[in-house]
């Protein structure tokens, strides 16, 4: 779970963090939402930060005080009407028992606050049976009882689903913000390219920075252009990819791709989200066709919904490896 400070939610949450807290205190505040965005934009943290305050026992200043038993058990994670439900092994299913433990638990009066609170992380991982047995919870709504579902998949929820809670919209923050924010972090790399390379996401430029991920792009884009060109084994370059952040890689050859596509049809000024591999992508642009283009980008996001379906992954690598090559 998201560690804890005090001041929970990031700069670029203040105008969802006001009006959500004006419907607390107008007693209008939904029995589930769903808040939705891109990887990296910190949904977590505000849905965490959002609970603490709604748990806490003496708020300030429209923030949790950080002082109180409650808050110094939340702070702890053992608050008792606090419930944090997420896939049990990295990449895997949530499992029906699961949610059917929540709906035990949503039955139960709270403990020590006015509300229980149940986090969903990643919702879209949710099994069929798991689904529909959250969905007849949805249905049937506890007084004083908040769920929250957060994903960066909304479309893999069932529409059912999507219609019973309110929905909240993360967007990635203005350059600005995100480089002001960034610049206070203890970083290795430059954070014009770790927003670059994150699609201006700050937590996961700064996972990148962490993880020492700009080294890993450097190796997927060599590999990427070596499937292009025929000169390695797609089944190899998948074998190990899979060792590897999947979500993020797929998201880098897709913006790859756009990049390419781009240089096609404007090669003076394409606006390029990837200027520091300028050079490699005007190469593959002379050698891809734009059909080509479209058929990789329509692979990518199929796989990327495939993607934690418990399929296997290195097969799944390889289709989409497949489509990249130039001579196929």
């Amino acid at each position: 779970m998201t560690d804890q400070s005090k001041n929970a939610f990031l700069p670029w949450h203040s105008d969802h963090w006001q009006q959500l807290i004006a419907a607390v205190k107008a007693g209008r505040l939904p029995h589930a939402m769903l808040f939705s965005g891109p990887e990296g934009v910190g949904k977590q943290q505000f849905a965490v930060a959002l609970s603490q305050y709604l748990l806490c026992h003496d708020p300030v200043d429209d923030q949790a005080c950080f002082q109180c038993n409650a808050c110094q058990l939340f702070s702890a994670r053992t608050h008792p009407d606090f419930y944090l439900i997420e896939s049990e092994e990295q990449g895997k299913a949530i499992k029906v028992e699961q949610i059917r433990e929540l709906t035990d638990k949503n039955n139960l009066t709270s403990h020590i606050s006015d509300f229980k609170i149940h986090l969903i992380v990643n919702a879209d991982r949710m099994n069929r049976a798991a689904s529909n047995s959250l969905l007849k919870t949805l249905e049937e709504p506890s007084p004083n009882t908040l769920i929250i579902l957060i994903t960066s998949k909304p479309e893999l929820l069932s529409a059912t689903i999507r219609s019973r809670c309110q929905q909240v919209t993360f967007s990635t923050p203005e350059n600005d913000i995100a480089m002001e924010w960034l610049q206070t972090r203890p970083l290795q790399s430059k954070p014009e390219l770790l927003l670059s390379i994150s699609g201006n996401a700050p937590l996961k430029a700064e996972q990148i920075d962490q993880e020492a991920l700009v080294e890993l792009r450097d190796q997927v884009f060599a590999d990427f252009g070596k499937v292009i060109l025929g000169k390695t084994d797609p089944s190899k370059v998948a074998e190990n990819w899979q060792k590897n952040n999947l979500e993020l890689i797929i998201y880098w050859m897709t913006v790859w791709v756009i990049d390419i596509i781009r240089l096609k049809y404007n090669q003076v000024d394409a606006n390029l989200s990837s200027r520091d591999k300028v050079k490699g992508l005007q190469k593959l642009a002379e050698i891809l066709s734009v059909s080509q283009l479209f058929a990789i980008y329509q692979q990518q996001l199929k796989t990327r919904q495939l993607l934690n379906k418990q399929l296997n992954t290195v097969l799944l690598l390889e289709n989409l490896l497949v489509t990249c090559t130039a001579n196929k």
